[in-house]
């Protein structure tokens, strides 16, 4: 009866050479882990968009010199809050 053990041996080696990963098999990501993927990159596009220098018009003045744009009617708005104001002229101010 020596032949059933030598089938058993071949058999669990068979079962190991199966079970073991191969060069040929490629390690996969867990499905859960796709919502984390597009959280980090919504955060990464959010930092870039929040933190990106963006081009500024604007200029500080003294307030006689906006006083004297409001009188030449070359103030569109204003927004005073507290003692800062600013606002936004119709034509450049040079």
């Amino acid at each position: 009866m020596p032949a059933p053990e030598q089938s058993q041996g071949q058999d669990r080696s068979n079962e190991r050479r199966q079970s073991a990963p191969g060069p040929e098999k490629q390690r996969q990501l867990p499905p859960n882990l796709w919502p984390w993927w597009l959280i980090f990159v919504a955060l990464l596009a959010w930092n870039l968009f929040a933190w990106w220098p963006s081009q500024s018009d604007s200029v500080t003045i003294p307030y006689s010199t906006f006083l004297a744009q409001v009188r030449a009617d070359n103030v569109l708005t204003v927004h005073i809050v507290s003692d800062d104001i600013s606002g936004q002229f119709g034509r450049p101010l040079l």
